[in-house]
């Protein structure tokens, strides 16, 4: 399982274990997206909430130039858009 699959999934603890074991978090997938675009897109508050102290640089885009934030609010996750823009003071704009 990668930790794409396992932030899809919700699954914190998982996550946590692959990245303890050395896995990229970093990582993406076919289309460019971190696990942390793919909690956000899917809504997974949980594993946002558990990660987001590790996240450095939240203006990573995946291959359609889309952040977390972007994917999050596109999916309608008004939640995940609060929890982004409150901690990070984040610009919702595409460039």
């Amino acid at each position: 399982m990668t930790e794409q699959a396992a932030a899809q999934a919700g699954k914190v603890d998982k996550i946590r274990c692959l990245l303890e074991l050395g896995v990229d978090p970093c990582g993406r997938d076919e289309i460019g997206n971190t696990y942390f675009h793919v909690a956000a897109r899917d809504g997974r508050t949980e594993v946002l909430k558990a990660f987001i102290n590790d996240v450095k640089d939240t203006s990573t885009t995946n291959d359609d130039g889309d952040t977390a934030l972007h994917l999050a609010a596109k999916s309608g996750h008004v939640d995940v858009v609060k929890l982004l823009v409150e901690k990070f003071k984040l610009d919702a704009r595409n460039k």
